[in-house]
C-alpha cells in the first residue's frame, strides 16, 4: 500500500533547519507497513536521539537504537541505548537519519541496567532537516575565527557540500552574531584555507549548556581542496570524476549488465570505444554527467552513471554491481546504496538549473521498484513525482518505410505545430511528466542543452514528427538522440508516440515508420520505442524487438533529499524480527 503525504506545517521539536520553507513539512506515517519499515531502518543503521518525557520541565536523555526482543509477543520490543532512566510516563522520542527527524511517543516502557525497552509507536512524524548529505569528517576538522582579539578553533562536527555543524559555548555563539558573515579557516589535515561562514540555523543542546551551529560555506581560495574534505567525508567508498574504461566494461560483462533487455554481450562489442570518449567527456564535465563508482580490488565493484538528459533533468542509468562481494566488509545493499546517493545527489551540486531526475528500470528488479518506483508514485498527488509502465521496442533506422499511410499525412512539425502539440500534452498529462521532458515550448527543442553538448564534442538533437489526417492533428512523435556511447542501451536515442485524436493510436505505425529516416540521417542505425500502451502489435508487426517491460518515472528536486534518506533508511542492513514487518504490528 502507497500513503500519500499528508503535509502539516508545526513549529518542529528541534530548532536546527537549513530551509525552513522545506523542512517544516511534517509527513505523519501512520500505515502499519510503511512505519514498521522506518522502524526497521532506524534499527539496522544504529541512528541516534533524544528522549524525555511528555511532561513540562523534564530532561532529555540520549539514546540509540540498539535492537529488538525476536519474541513476538514481548510487550517491549524496541532496544535503546539509554544510560540515564527518563522520569515516569509517556516518551516523546526524536531521532535523526541522514537528512530526517523522525519523532513519536510510546506509552508503555521500562528502563534496566542502561537500556530503555519500549513498545512499537502508532504513528511516526517524520521531517526534513537538510538539504545536502551532513557526513562526520573522517578525520578532525576545525573552523578557527577570530573575534575581538581571540582566536576560537571549534571541532566541526559534520559537513555537507555548501556547509559545515559545530558545537560551540553561548559566548562564542553571541561573538559570531554580531558580525553575521565573516571570515573564518578551515584547518583539516594539516591545511589551511580560507572561507566566509554564514549562521543558518542554530539549535540548543537538550543535555548540556552547549549550541549547535549550522553554518553556510563559501570557501575563499583552494576551492578543490573543500571539495575533496567534502567527498572524504560524505562519500568515503564511492569516487566520481575517473574513468575506469577498462573496469567497467569487465562489471558490465560479470554482472549481466550486458544481459538486461533480452540483450546479450556481443550487442555491446562495438560499442566500447564510443564508451570510452563519452566518458572521459562526462570526467572532464561534470556539469553534464558523471559515473559514480565503489572502487575495490578487482576495478570496479558497482558503478551508476548520471547524464543531463533534458533542459531541467537528470538522467539515473547504467547501474551495475558485481553479483558477490569480494573482499569487501560491506553488504550488497550498502554498496548500491552508497553509489546511488552519490549520483542522486550529483546534479544538485554540479547544475543550478536541474529540477528533475528521471530514469528507467525494468518491471522485474524489486529493488528499483520499492526504492525509488512506488517513492515516485507517493509523490504524485502534489505533482513531485510520476511513473509509468511502458514497453522497451528497439528498431532499425535503415529499414526503409514500406507502410501505407492509409490517408495520413506525416511530416516534420512546424513551430506553430508543435506549440499546438504542446499544449494539448501539458493539458493531457501532469507537470510531473511533462516538465522534465521539456515538453513546453521553450524548451522541447533543448537549445541550451545542444549547444552545451556541441561544446564538448557531443551531439544532441530532438525533433517532432505530426500525423495529420484531413488537416487535423491526430498523433505526433517526440524524437531525441545523442551521441553514440553515452548511454549503451540507448536512451539518449528514443521515441515516444502521444494520440491527440480518438483516431490517433492508429497513426502510430505510420509515425514509426517516418522514424528510421530520421535517425539514419543522424548516423543511427538502431533507435527505442519508448511504447506507453499495453499492446505491442503495432510496433511489432513493423520489426520492432520487445525488449521488455519497464518503468519510467521521475522525481522533482524538492523530494530529492528525501529520496536519499529513503534509500539510506530502507537499503539498511541487519535482521529484524518479523513482528516489525507485519501489517499488524
Amino acid at each position: 500500500m502507497v500513503m500519500q503525504p499528508q503535509f502539516q506545517t508545526k513549529r518542529p521539536i528541534l530548532d536546527a533547519m537549513t530551509e525552513r520553507e522545506d523542512t517544516t513539512r511534517i509527513e505523519r506515517i501512520s500505515d502499519p507497513l510503511q512505519r514498521n519499515m522506518r522502524l526497521r531502518s532506524l534499527i539496522a543503521n544504529e541512528c541516534e536521539g533524544i528522549v524525555r518525557t511528555i511532561q513540562p520541565h523534564t530532561t532529555f536523555a540520549k539514546i540509540k537504537t540498539k535492537g529488538f526482543d525476536i519474541a513476538p509477543d514481548h510487550p517491549h520490543p524496541l532496544q535503546w541505548e539509554c544510560p540515564t532512566q527518563p522520569d515516569e510516563g509517556p516518551l516523546a522520542f526524536a531521532v535523526t537519519g541522514l537528512h530526517a527527524l523522525y519523532t513519536f511517543s510510546v506509552q508503555r516502557w521500562q528502563w534496566a541496567q542502561g537500556t530503555l525497552y519500549t513498545e512499537v509507536p502508532t504513528e511516526l512524524g517524520y521531517m526534513r532537516q537538510r538539504k545536502h548529505i551532513r557526513s562526520m569528517p573522517q578525520e578532525p576538522v576545525y573552523l578557527l575565527f577570530e573575534e575581538g582579539g581571540v582566536t576560537s578553533r571549534l571541532l566541526v562536527k559534520d559537513i555537507s557540500i555548501r556547509g559545515i555543524g559545530c558545537w560551540m559555548s553561548l559566548e562564542q555563539l553571541k561573538e559570531l552574531r554580531q558580525f553575521g558573515k565573516h571570515n573564518a579557516t578551515i584547518e583539516w589535515d594539516q591545511e589551511f584555507f580560507s572561507v566566509h561562514t554564514r549562521i543558518k540555523h542554530v539549535s540548543r543542546s537538550q543535555t548540556d549548556d552547549r549550541t549547535f551551529i549550522g553554518m553556510e560555506v563559501f570557501p575563499q581560495e583552494n576551492e578543490d581542496l573543500w571539495h575533496e574534505l567534502w567527498e572524504e567525508s560524505a562519500h568515503p567508498h564511492t569516487q566520481a570524476g575517473q574513468t575506469w574504461i577498462e573496469d567497467h566494461w569487465d562489471l558490465f560483462l560479470a554482472s549481466g549488465f550486458f544481459h538486461l533487455s533480452n540483450k546479450q554481450p556481443t550487442d555491446f562489442s562495438q560499442l566500447k570505444k564510443q564508451f570510452s570518449q563519452a566518458s572521459q567527456i562526462f570526467d572532464q564535465h561534470p556539469e553534464l554527467g558523471c559515473q559514480s563508482v565503489w572502487p575495490s580490488e578487482r576495478g570496479v565493484e558497482a558503478t551508476v552513471s548520471t547524464m543531463k538528459m533534458y533542459e531541467k533533468a537528470w538522467l539515473i542509468y547504467q547501474v551495475a554491481k558485481y553479483k558477490k562481494n569480494e573482499g569487501i566488509p560491506f553488504p550488497g545493499r550498502h554498496i548500491l546504496r552508497s553509489i546511488f546517493l552519490r549520483a542522486m545527489e550529483h546534479p544538485t551540486i554540479h547544475d543550478e538549473d536541474c529540477d528533475w531526475i528521471v530514469a528507467f528500470s525494468e518491471a522485474h528488479i524489486k529493488w528499483n521498484k520499492a526504492m525509488l518506483v512506488d517513492f515516485a508514485d507517493k509523490y504524485a498527488s502534489v505533482d513531485w513525482g510520476y511513473s509509468t509502465a511502458f514497453h522497451l521496442m528497439e528498431g532499425s533506422a535503415v529499414t526503409l518505410p514500406t507502410l501505407p499511410t492509409k490517408g495520413l499525412k506525416i511530416s516534420r512539425a512546424t513551430e506553430d505545430e508543435r506549440a499546438i502539440v504542446l499544449q494539448k500534452l501539458q493539458q493531457q498529462y501532469p507537470i510531473a511528466y511533462t516538465q522534465p521532458l521539456d515538453l513546453c515550448e521553450e524548451r522541447f527543442m533543448l537549445p541550451t542543452l545542444t549547444s552545451s553538448w556541441q561544446d564538448v564534442g557531443l551531439q544532441r538533437h530532438r525533433d517532432m514528427l505530426v500525423a495529420k489526417r484531413g488537416g487535423q492533428i491526430v498523433a505526433c512523435a517526440a524524437l531525441e538522440c545523442g551521441s553514440i556511447g553515452t548511454s549503451l542501451f540507448g536512451l539518449s536515442d528514443s521515441v515516444r508516440c502521444y494520440s491527440l485524436a480518438p483516431s490517433g493510436r492508429q497513426a502510430y505505425p505510420a509515425l514509426l515508420e517516418s522514424c528510421r529516416e530520421w535517425f539514419a540521417s543522424r548516423g543511427h542505425t538502431r533507435f527505442l520505442y519508448i511504447n506507453e500502451l499495453s499492446q505491442t502489435d503495432h510496433a511489432t508487426q513493423l520489426g520492432f524487438k520487445d525488449l521488455g517491460k519497464g518503468y519510467f518515472f521521475t522525481l522533482s528536486k524538492h523530494i530529492i533529499p528525501d529520496i536519499l534518506e529513503h534509500i539510506y533508511q530502507m537499503s539498511a542492513s541487519g535482521h529484524v524480527p518479523q513482528l516489525l514487518l507485519e501489517n499488524n504490528a
